[in-house]
């Protein structure tokens, strides 16, 4: 076993509704880890599957696995809090119920944290699809890979932390729990605000389930947009994003021009330009075909359509929800 001087306890957080078909696979990621944590904490938030039967079924082996169960669905910031508040280590490490994590996560974010003491979280981590569609998962992982290099050469600040002391998240106050989007970055923009600085890690990812169909990429996303409403209202963004939601919305109705503008818009953001020339690099190498590379703008272009037309929407059924109160 790995550790770290002087050792820190960390009690790893596994939020997770109807996650039957991974939980168990997230959990054997960190018990298997070199740098073990003193205990893991399911909490299991309003299931209707068997979420809650995989992750008891660990609860017997030599590293304690708790399970925590929540009558109903409450959204990710307030399971997280739960978490927090029953856990028994000094550090928490937050984890996706469909991750699996590599077996080094712990001890590179543990040894990013510097055990100083100072007002620090750790960040910084490149994050894998799961391949199950090759075509979508070769744009997530483009996308992965353009945002990680990005943050490490420091040309845009960390977009999230995992791995936290526990003091640091009780002295900021915990998650926004009237947040159900865009919660782990508006914690990370509170710390900020409050002086903790990041501290990255290194040579350390996880595997993640993203959508890889046209229909769940639409669902994931237009949900993100639609939800995102009271996140971007508290970091002073809506009217901004509210605008270019409605250019994007006519982008889709020039449609023929889009064939030409939307690859040199795309081409103009750092992140889609980095993730599209890595591609391209990809198809030198014979590792993916030309047409994964072609459609790449056009899938990025889909993804922020989706996340447009969710805000819209979301603007339009909050006016008129406040037209007949």
């Amino acid at each position: 076993m790995l550790t770290v001087e002087p050792y820190l306890s960390v009690s790893v957080v596994i939020p997770a509704w109807n996650s039957r078909e991974t939980i168990g696979s997230c959990i054997k990621s960190f018990i298997s880890q070199l740098y073990r944590p003193c205990e893991i904490i399911v909490v299991n938030d309003g299931s209707t599957d068997d979420t809650a039967n995989v992750a008891a079924s660990f609860s017997s082996c030599d590293l304690p696995v708790r399970l925590i169960s929540l009558n109903v669905n409450s959204g990710p910031a307030h399971a997280r809090n739960v978490g927090i508040r029953s856990a028994k280590g000094e550090v928490i490490c937050f984890a996706e119920a469909d991750g699996i994590y590599g077996i080094t996560y712990l001890s590179r974010t543990i040894t990013a944290l510097k055990l100083t003491g100072e007002k620090i979280y750790s960040g910084g981590i490149l994050k894998i699809c799961w391949r199950k569609d090759e075509h979508w998962a070769a744009f997530w992982n483009a996308i992965f890979e353009a945002r990680w290099h990005l943050i490490m050469t420091g040309q845009i600040p960390p977009r999230g932390g995992w791995v936290f002391y526990k003091k640091s998240l009780e002295d900021v106050g915990y998650y926004d729990e009237s947040l159900r989007q865009g919660e782990d970055t508006e914690l990370i923009l509170r710390l900020n605000r409050n002086g903790y600085k990041p501290s990255l890690a290194f040579r350390v990812f996880f595997y993640h389930m993203e959508p890889q169909s046209i229909r769940d990429v639409w669902k994931r996303f237009f949900k993100a947009g639609a939800g995102g409403l009271s996140y971007r209202m508290s970091r002073g963004s809506l009217l901004q994003d509210s605008f270019l939601s409605c250019v994007i919305v006519v982008c889709l109705i020039l449609f023929p021009v889009n064939l030409i503008m939307i690859p040199v818009v795309v081409m103009t953001n750092r992140e889609s330009r980095v993730g599209w020339i890595r591609l391209l690099r990809k198809v030198r190498r014979g590792q993916i075909t030309m047409g994964q590379a072609v459609l790449f703008p056009f899938r990025y272009f889909y993804v922020k359509l989706a996340v447009a037309c969710g805000l819209i929407y979301g603007l339009f059924k909050r006016s008129y929800q406040m037209d007949w109160t």
